[in-house]
Parts: structure tokens; C-alpha cells; sequence
């Protein structure tokens, strides 16, 4: 699809388009640059990337959004992210170092797993946790994320 289809024209309060809306780490409904998911009841909160401290990881949280949008997928966007989020802060402390998503091996994600299973969380959130998180790291390996491979 074209820059130019993802556009919406509403009295010029929406940026131009994907490219003007991915410098900002907040991504309110009614800047979204595809009028259908603009529109979506009930699925309209403010999308945060500000959580995300891995550069690589803000990006691919982005692009993964952007698909998530498209596909009207946009009720549980901004849970997935708050689940991701946590990610990205316990990754900041474990490994400082990650700059890239080969940081995430398999070591690094039982460690998380093992920090989430025995954390202060209702099981429901610590299953979330980690399905929103594997779900996240296998579309990213489908959708060719340099670096991001299946961990072993």
C-alpha cells in the first residue's frame, strides 16, 4: 500500500502519512494516517513507545503497531505494548548492553520468564507477559527483523 492510500484528510490535523507519525513515541487516534482504524469504538487510546528504552526495540514495536492497525487488530494494541514495555525495562537492567535483537537468547528469555513466574502479578498478567512477548518475537522473526531469530 502507497504513503499516499494511508492518508487521511481530516481539515490537516493528521500528519502526512506513516512517515511523520513514526518520529513520535505517542500515537493518538486521531493522527493515525489510515481513516479506518481512526475510526475504530473503543480501540482508539493513545499508543505509547516512549517505555520502550532499546532504540532497535522502539522501531520494531512501531512497525509491529503499524501491522496491527492495518489489520484492525487495534482493541489490544496498546495492551500488548504496556506488556512489552515491562519487557523493555527488565532487558534495560539484565542486559544494559542489548543493542540489537540478538541480545534476546534463549538464556535471556527464560531469565525473564523465571522473573515473571515468580514475580507479585496475578497469573493472568504473568500469562499475558509471556504470551504477548512470544507473540511479539515471532511475528517480528516472520517479518524479517534483523538479528531476530529463534532463540535456542
Amino acid at each position: 500500500m502507497t504513503a499516499a492510500a494511508l492518508r487521511v484528510l481530516e481539515g490537516g490535523r493528521s500528519p502526512r502519512g506513516w512517515e511523520e507519525l513514526w518520529a513520535r513515541d505517542q500515537w493518538h487516534p486521531r493522527e493515525l494516517p489510515h481513516g479506518e482504524v481512526a475510526s475504530v469504538p473503543g480501540g482508539g487510546g493513545i499508543l505509547h513507545f516512549e517505555g520502550l528504552v532499546q532504540a532497535w526495540l522502539r522501531d520494531a514495536a512501531k512497525r509491529w503497531a503499524r501491522a496491527r492497525l492495518l489489520r484492525s487488530t487495534t482493541p489490544q494494541t496498546s495492551d500488548y505494548l504496556s506488556h512489552l514495555q515491562a519487557f523493555s525495562g527488565w532487558l534495560a537492567e539484565r542486559e544494559p548492553g542489548a543493542g540489537s535483537p540478538a541480545a534476546i537468547t534463549r538464556a535471556v528469555l527464560e531469565d525473564y520468564m523465571l522473573g515473571v513466574r515468580t514475580c507479585d502479578l496475578a497469573a493472568g498478567t504473568k500469562s499475558m507477559r509471556e504470551s504477548r512477548l512470544r507473540m511479539f518475537l515471532e511475528e517480528q522473526r516472520e517479518d524479517g527483523l534483523p538479528g531476530c531469530r529463534p532463540a535456542r
